[in-house]
């Protein structure tokens, strides 16, 4: 329960705020609608915004009922930094939605309770095609297809071994070519050399919507920047939390193009700003003074977990060699 999109552990989650993503959500609600495509890959660099991009759209289909299930991985949460639960958690998901099937599932695990040990495909093709069983066999292509069941799964690349990153992806493949489960997945990651070329040779069924290639801020322009929306929208609410009196509109606006300068387009980057400053044990102004000006005490810089995240992007990259003399040169 904790991967689940709804669950406590997770709450609350991230998700775009209101009136921002209002194009790739769209164009992912249209994929949903209208496409004959049956995985969905969303893909961007670190920081860009996609867990609170699937979160958004896990609640969409939550509420229109069509969600099957999701899995939000998470890189060293236990349970969560591995697939070897993927294939439970989603069919005790699709159960929660089709109630008569909670038996036939009990069956399916009494009869081999080893099952959940056993490799992913075989669990996908003995615990989750034997749901629809009963369903009509109506192929997506078809000019009625079946209102979908979406899997959405978030964060693959936070997987622990690329070798398991492989394999959802490849098992996703097997099962739909096998079948006609009226199942679509969406899958949300970093745009990996290993799990490109996974969804390469899955091609025929592929749709891939890159976050930060199709959608990248236009700064500087007239038109509604998602940065700019949701800083100055936190920004508000650390003012009215923290009951502030200063300034009436603070921060002011060169203040605001700077730090939106210093995002890049990066979503994590500003948000790593605002739990800095908005920390209820410190005073903001102060907190976003130390940030403008530099001076950030050692133990307290606000960009310690991003430093941590970028290390272990690093530390994976498999020709450290290579990588140094790279740095090295930059």
């Amino acid at each position: 329960p904790a991967a689940f999109h709804d669950s406590q552990e997770r709450d609350p989650p991230p998700r775009c705020l209101e009136g921002t993503r209002i194009a790739i959500l769209k164009d992912i609600y249209d994929w949903i609608s209208t496409s004959n495509e049956q995985i969905l890959w969303v893909s961007g660099p670190v920081g860009s915004g996609k867990s609170a991009v699937a979160q958004t759209v896990a609640e969409a289909c939550a509420q229109d009922k069509i969600l099957a299930g999701s899995f939000f991985f998470l890189h060293g949460a236990q349970g969560r930094d591995t697939p070897d639960r993927l294939v439970a958690s989603i069919s005790y998901q699709i159960v929660t939605k089709i109630p008569e099937k909670r038996k036939e599932l009990g069956i399916l695990i009494e009869r081999d309770l080893s099952i959940l040990h056993k490799p992913l495909l075989f669990q996908f093709q003995n615990l989750v095609i034997p749901l629809f069983d009963t369903t009509p066999k109506i192929p997506v292509t078809s000019s009625c297809p079946p209102k979908p069941f979406l899997v959405i799964l978030d964060g693959l690349d936070e997987c622990a071994d690329e070798k398991k990153e492989q394999d959802v992806v490849r098992c996703i493949g097997d099962i739909l070519n096998a079948s006609l489960i009226p199942l679509r997945f969406i899958i949300v990651s970093r745009t990996e050399l290993h799990i490109r070329r996974s969804f390469d040779r899955l091609t025929s069924k592929v749709h891939n919507i890159n976050i930060h290639t199709s959608y990248f801020p236009k700064f500087n322009s007239k038109e509604d920047n998602d940065i700019r929306t949701y800083l100055r929208h936190e920004f508000n609410r650390i003012y009215d939390e923290h009951e502030l009196n200063e300034e009436e509109y603070w921060p002011n606006n060169h203040t605001m193009e700077k730090l939106i300068a210093s995002s890049g387009g990066i979503f994590i980057y500003a948000s790593t700003i605002i739990g800095y400053v908005g920390d209820p044990d410190f005073h903001p102004v102060e907190r976003l003074n130390e940030i403008l000006n530099n001076n950030t005490p050692l133990k307290s810089t606000p960009f310690s977990e991003l430093d941590h995240l970028y290390r272990r992007i690093l530390r994976l990259h498999k020709d450290q060699e290579l990588l140094l003399c790279v740095l090295t040169v930059l």
